[in-house]
Protein backbone atom coordinates (compact mmCIF):
# COMPACT_ATOMS: atom_id res chain seq x y z
CA UNK A 1 0.00 0.00 0.00
CA UNK A 2 1.36 3.42 -1.01
CA UNK A 3 1.35 5.74 1.97
CA UNK A 4 3.15 8.70 0.38
CA UNK A 5 1.15 11.85 -0.27
CA UNK A 6 1.93 11.86 -3.99
CA UNK A 7 -0.40 8.87 -4.37
CA UNK A 8 -3.23 10.60 -2.45
CA UNK A 9 -5.95 12.86 -3.92
CA UNK A 10 -4.64 16.27 -4.90
CA UNK A 11 -7.15 18.09 -2.68
CA UNK A 12 -5.74 16.22 0.32
CA UNK A 13 -2.21 17.24 -0.68
CA UNK A 14 -3.34 20.88 -0.85
CA UNK A 15 -4.97 20.72 2.60
CA UNK A 16 -1.90 19.12 4.17
CA UNK A 17 0.48 21.65 2.61
CA UNK A 18 -1.78 24.45 3.84
CA UNK A 19 -1.85 22.91 7.30
CA UNK A 20 1.94 22.64 7.38
CA UNK A 21 2.23 26.26 6.29
CA UNK A 22 -0.18 27.36 9.04
CA UNK A 23 1.62 25.36 11.75
CA UNK A 24 5.10 26.54 10.79
CA UNK A 25 4.00 30.17 10.50
CA UNK A 26 1.67 30.35 13.51
CA UNK A 27 3.70 28.18 15.88
CA UNK A 28 7.36 28.16 14.84
CA UNK A 29 7.27 31.60 13.24
CA UNK A 30 5.66 33.14 16.32
CA UNK A 31 8.02 31.31 18.67
CA UNK A 32 10.99 32.58 16.66
CA UNK A 33 9.68 36.15 16.79
CA UNK A 34 9.26 36.03 20.57
CA UNK A 35 12.71 34.50 21.01
CA UNK A 36 14.42 37.04 18.75
CA UNK A 37 12.64 39.97 20.41
CA UNK A 38 13.75 38.68 23.81
CA UNK A 39 17.33 38.12 22.67
CA UNK A 40 17.58 41.70 21.38
CA UNK A 41 15.64 43.12 24.37
CA UNK A 42 12.95 44.74 22.24
CA UNK A 43 9.16 44.43 22.06
CA UNK A 44 7.24 42.63 19.32
CA UNK A 45 5.99 46.00 18.09
CA UNK A 46 9.59 47.16 17.67
CA UNK A 47 10.40 43.91 15.87
CA UNK A 48 7.59 44.52 13.37
CA UNK A 49 8.28 48.26 13.11
CA UNK A 50 12.00 48.70 13.84
CA UNK A 51 13.44 52.08 14.74
CA UNK A 52 16.85 51.72 16.35
CA UNK A 53 19.85 49.68 15.15
CA UNK A 54 19.08 46.77 17.50
CA UNK A 55 15.49 46.54 16.30
CA UNK A 56 16.55 46.67 12.64
CA UNK A 57 19.11 43.88 13.19
CA UNK A 58 16.48 41.82 15.02
CA UNK A 59 13.98 42.35 12.20
CA UNK A 60 16.50 41.06 9.66
CA UNK A 61 17.14 37.95 11.71
CA UNK A 62 13.40 37.44 12.16
CA UNK A 63 12.82 37.79 8.44
CA UNK A 64 15.46 35.16 7.66
CA UNK A 65 14.27 32.70 10.31
CA UNK A 66 10.62 33.18 9.32
CA UNK A 67 11.42 32.46 5.68
CA UNK A 68 13.22 29.25 6.67
CA UNK A 69 10.42 28.05 8.95
CA UNK A 70 7.36 29.21 7.03
CA UNK A 71 8.39 28.41 3.46
CA UNK A 72 11.40 26.12 3.61
CA UNK A 73 10.38 23.83 6.45
CA UNK A 74 6.74 23.48 5.41
CA UNK A 75 7.79 22.70 1.84
CA UNK A 76 10.38 20.15 2.94
CA UNK A 77 7.99 18.44 5.38
CA UNK A 78 5.46 18.15 2.58
CA UNK A 79 8.05 16.58 0.28
CA UNK A 80 9.16 14.23 3.08
CA UNK A 81 5.56 13.05 3.39
CA UNK A 82 5.19 12.79 -0.38
CA UNK A 83 8.18 10.77 -1.56
CA UNK A 84 11.01 8.60 -0.25
CA UNK A 85 13.45 10.98 -1.98
CA UNK A 86 12.19 14.35 -0.64
CA UNK A 87 14.98 16.51 -2.08
CA UNK A 88 14.64 14.93 -5.50
CA UNK A 89 10.86 15.31 -5.27
CA UNK A 90 11.24 19.05 -4.70
CA UNK A 91 13.53 19.35 -7.70
CA UNK A 92 17.02 19.41 -6.20
CA UNK A 93 18.64 17.77 -9.19
CA UNK A 94 20.59 18.81 -12.23
CA UNK A 95 18.46 20.54 -14.84
CA UNK A 96 18.06 18.65 -18.10
CA UNK A 97 19.66 19.93 -20.22
CA UNK A 98 22.06 21.88 -18.03
CA UNK A 99 21.87 24.91 -20.32
CA UNK A 100 18.81 25.88 -18.26
CA UNK A 101 21.19 27.42 -15.72
CA UNK A 102 22.36 29.85 -18.41
CA UNK A 103 18.77 30.34 -19.60
CA UNK A 104 17.85 31.50 -16.08
CA UNK A 105 20.30 34.38 -16.40
CA UNK A 106 19.13 35.17 -19.94
CA UNK A 107 15.47 35.22 -18.86
CA UNK A 108 16.19 37.64 -16.02
CA UNK A 109 18.26 40.07 -18.09
CA UNK A 110 15.85 39.94 -21.02
CA UNK A 111 12.85 40.62 -18.79
CA UNK A 112 14.18 43.68 -16.91
CA UNK A 113 12.71 46.34 -19.27
CA UNK A 114 9.34 44.55 -19.37
CA UNK A 115 9.29 44.25 -15.58
CA UNK A 116 9.94 47.98 -15.22
CA UNK A 117 6.96 48.63 -17.48
CA UNK A 118 4.75 46.30 -15.39
CA UNK A 119 5.81 48.22 -12.27
CA UNK A 120 4.63 51.48 -13.85
CA UNK A 121 1.36 49.91 -15.00
CA UNK A 122 0.80 48.51 -11.51
CA UNK A 123 0.93 51.99 -10.01
CA UNK A 124 -1.73 53.19 -12.45
CA UNK A 125 -4.28 50.57 -11.43
CA UNK A 126 -7.17 52.19 -9.55
CA UNK A 127 -8.86 50.17 -6.83
CA UNK A 128 -12.05 50.94 -4.87
CA UNK A 129 -11.30 53.51 -2.17
CA UNK A 130 -11.57 51.05 0.73
CA UNK A 131 -9.21 48.52 -0.84
CA UNK A 132 -6.87 51.27 -2.00
CA UNK A 133 -6.49 52.64 1.51
CA UNK A 134 -5.91 49.17 2.97
CA UNK A 135 -3.29 48.23 0.38
CA UNK A 136 -1.64 51.63 0.58
CA UNK A 137 -1.30 51.24 4.34
CA UNK A 138 0.40 47.84 3.98
CA UNK A 139 2.60 49.13 1.15
CA UNK A 140 3.72 52.12 3.18
CA UNK A 141 4.56 49.95 6.19
CA UNK A 142 6.56 47.58 3.97
CA UNK A 143 8.38 50.45 2.26
CA UNK A 144 9.34 52.06 5.56
CA UNK A 145 10.57 48.78 7.00
CA UNK A 146 12.60 47.96 3.88
CA UNK A 147 14.16 51.44 3.85
CA UNK A 148 15.44 50.85 7.36
CA UNK A 149 16.65 47.30 6.74
CA UNK A 150 18.33 48.10 3.44
CA UNK A 151 20.54 50.87 4.81
CA UNK A 152 24.06 49.61 4.07
CA UNK A 153 26.85 51.82 5.42
CA UNK A 154 29.51 49.13 4.90
CA UNK A 155 30.39 46.18 2.67
CA UNK A 156 29.58 43.90 5.61
CA UNK A 157 26.00 45.21 5.60
CA UNK A 158 25.82 44.62 1.85
CA UNK A 159 27.04 41.03 2.29
CA UNK A 160 24.52 40.33 5.08
CA UNK A 161 21.64 41.81 3.07
CA UNK A 162 22.55 39.67 0.06
CA UNK A 163 22.26 36.61 2.30
CA UNK A 164 19.06 37.69 4.10
CA UNK A 165 17.22 39.19 1.12
CA UNK A 166 18.88 37.22 -1.67
CA UNK A 167 20.01 33.69 -0.88
CA UNK A 168 17.57 32.68 1.86
CA UNK A 169 14.29 33.77 0.22
CA UNK A 170 15.44 32.47 -3.17
CA UNK A 171 15.87 28.97 -1.78
CA UNK A 172 13.02 28.88 0.73
CA UNK A 173 10.37 30.43 -1.51
CA UNK A 174 11.30 28.24 -4.46
CA UNK A 175 11.01 25.14 -2.27
CA UNK A 176 7.50 26.08 -1.19
CA UNK A 177 5.98 27.78 -4.22
CA UNK A 178 7.57 25.87 -7.10
CA UNK A 179 8.69 22.63 -5.46
CA UNK A 180 5.46 21.96 -3.55
CA UNK A 181 2.58 24.31 -4.41
CA UNK A 182 3.06 24.48 -8.18
CA UNK A 183 3.19 20.69 -8.40
CA UNK A 184 -0.18 20.51 -6.64
CA UNK A 185 -1.84 23.11 -8.87
CA UNK A 186 -0.54 21.57 -12.09
CA UNK A 187 -2.01 18.24 -11.01
CA UNK A 188 -5.22 19.88 -9.80
CA UNK A 189 -5.88 21.72 -13.08
CA UNK A 190 -4.22 19.05 -15.24
CA UNK A 191 -2.44 21.89 -17.00
CA UNK A 192 1.13 23.15 -16.51
CA UNK A 193 0.22 26.62 -17.82
CA UNK A 194 -2.72 27.12 -15.45
CA UNK A 195 -0.78 25.64 -12.54
CA UNK A 196 2.14 27.99 -13.16
CA UNK A 197 -0.13 31.04 -13.45
CA UNK A 198 -2.15 30.27 -10.30
CA UNK A 199 1.02 29.62 -8.32
CA UNK A 200 2.53 32.89 -9.60
CA UNK A 201 -0.59 34.76 -8.46
CA UNK A 202 -0.37 33.30 -4.95
CA UNK A 203 3.40 33.87 -4.88
CA UNK A 204 2.89 37.56 -5.60
CA UNK A 205 -0.06 37.95 -3.22
CA UNK A 206 1.89 36.31 -0.38
CA UNK A 207 4.32 39.25 -0.36
CA UNK A 208 1.48 41.51 0.84
CA UNK A 209 2.49 44.47 -1.31
CA UNK A 210 0.12 45.57 -4.06
CA UNK A 211 2.47 48.16 -5.58
CA UNK A 212 4.73 45.39 -6.92
CA UNK A 213 2.08 42.75 -7.57
CA UNK A 214 2.37 42.60 -11.37
CA UNK A 215 6.16 42.48 -11.31
CA UNK A 216 6.22 39.59 -8.84
CA UNK A 217 3.43 37.83 -10.74
CA UNK A 218 5.41 37.90 -13.99
CA UNK A 219 8.58 36.85 -12.17
CA UNK A 220 6.67 34.02 -10.50
CA UNK A 221 5.38 32.82 -13.86
CA UNK A 222 8.89 32.85 -15.35
CA UNK A 223 10.27 31.02 -12.31
CA UNK A 224 7.48 28.47 -12.65
CA UNK A 225 8.26 27.94 -16.33
CA UNK A 226 11.94 27.44 -15.54
CA UNK A 227 11.08 24.82 -12.93
CA UNK A 228 8.62 23.02 -15.18
CA UNK A 229 10.73 22.87 -18.31
CA UNK A 230 14.05 22.13 -16.56
CA UNK A 231 12.70 19.67 -13.99
CA UNK A 232 14.98 21.34 -11.44
CA UNK A 233 14.74 23.99 -8.76
CA UNK A 234 18.27 25.25 -9.37
CA UNK A 235 17.61 27.49 -12.41
CA UNK A 236 14.72 29.18 -10.58
CA UNK A 237 16.77 29.58 -7.40
CA UNK A 238 19.56 31.16 -9.44
CA UNK A 239 17.21 33.57 -11.20
CA UNK A 240 15.39 34.42 -7.96
CA UNK A 241 18.67 35.08 -6.17
CA UNK A 242 20.13 37.20 -8.98
CA UNK A 243 16.97 39.30 -9.17
CA UNK A 244 17.07 40.04 -5.44
CA UNK A 245 20.84 40.46 -5.23
CA UNK A 246 20.97 42.84 -8.20
CA UNK A 247 18.46 45.15 -6.53
CA UNK A 248 20.40 45.11 -3.26
CA UNK A 249 23.72 45.84 -4.97
CA UNK A 250 22.19 48.68 -7.00
CA UNK A 251 20.72 50.14 -3.78
CA UNK A 252 24.15 49.94 -2.14
CA UNK A 253 25.74 52.08 -4.85
CA UNK A 254 22.67 54.18 -5.75
CA UNK A 255 20.40 54.53 -2.67
CA UNK A 256 18.09 56.92 -4.54
CA UNK A 257 16.75 54.03 -6.63
CA UNK A 258 14.74 52.99 -3.55
CA UNK A 259 12.18 55.69 -4.41
CA UNK A 260 12.80 56.18 -8.14
CA UNK A 261 11.28 54.17 -10.99
CA UNK A 262 13.50 52.89 -13.78
CA UNK A 263 12.22 53.92 -17.20
CA UNK A 264 13.03 52.21 -20.51
CA UNK A 265 12.06 53.22 -24.02
CA UNK A 266 8.94 51.72 -25.57
CA UNK A 267 10.99 49.86 -28.15
CA UNK A 268 13.19 48.31 -25.49
CA UNK A 269 10.12 47.19 -23.53
CA UNK A 270 8.61 45.64 -26.68
CA UNK A 271 11.91 43.93 -27.45
CA UNK A 272 11.99 42.60 -23.90
CA UNK A 273 8.47 41.15 -24.22
CA UNK A 274 9.34 39.47 -27.53
CA UNK A 275 12.55 38.10 -26.01
CA UNK A 276 10.60 36.57 -23.12
CA UNK A 277 8.24 34.81 -25.53
CA UNK A 278 11.13 33.51 -27.65
CA UNK A 279 13.00 32.19 -24.62
CA UNK A 280 9.84 30.44 -23.39
CA UNK A 281 9.49 28.77 -26.81
CA UNK A 282 13.16 27.78 -26.66
CA UNK A 283 12.70 26.27 -23.20
CA UNK A 284 9.72 24.25 -24.37
CA UNK A 285 11.61 22.93 -27.41
CA UNK A 286 14.63 21.69 -25.45
CA UNK A 287 12.73 20.46 -22.38
CA UNK A 288 12.73 16.78 -21.40
CA UNK A 289 9.78 17.23 -19.07
CA UNK A 290 6.34 15.91 -20.06
CA UNK A 291 3.12 15.95 -18.08
CA UNK A 292 2.33 12.26 -18.44
CA UNK A 293 5.84 11.24 -17.44
CA UNK A 294 5.54 13.22 -14.21
CA UNK A 295 1.98 12.69 -13.09
CA UNK A 296 1.42 9.11 -14.19
CA UNK A 297 3.74 8.23 -11.30
CA UNK A 298 3.89 11.76 -9.82
CA UNK A 299 7.64 11.83 -10.15
CA UNK A 300 9.87 13.84 -12.46
CA UNK A 301 11.30 12.03 -15.46
CA UNK A 302 13.65 14.53 -17.00
CA UNK A 303 16.04 12.27 -18.86
CA UNK A 304 15.59 11.85 -22.63
CA UNK A 305 13.55 8.82 -23.56
CA UNK A 306 15.75 6.10 -25.05
CA UNK A 307 13.76 4.59 -27.89
CA UNK A 308 16.47 2.13 -28.90
CA UNK A 309 16.04 -1.58 -28.25
CA UNK A 310 18.76 -3.86 -26.97
CA UNK A 311 20.23 -4.24 -30.48
CA UNK A 312 20.63 -0.49 -30.82
CA UNK A 313 17.75 -0.21 -33.34
CA UNK A 314 14.76 2.11 -33.06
Amino acid sequence: MNTYLKYKPVWLQFIILGGLFFVTSAVLGSAAAYSIAGAYHISLDELMNPVGPAAVAASKVNLAISSIFVFGLSGFLFSYMSDHHPFKYLGFRKPAPQIFMSIAVIVLLASLPALSWFAIINKQIHLPSGLHQTFEKFDELNREMMKKMLVMPSVKDLFMNVIIFGIIPAMMEEIFFRGALQRIFIKLFKSPVIGIIVTAFIFSAAHMEFSGFLVRFVLGALLGALYWYSGSLWPGILMHFLNNAMQIIVLYYYPSTMVEDTHFSVWLVLTSCVAIVLVLIWMKRISHTHYSEIYDTDDFTIEPIDRKNDNGNY
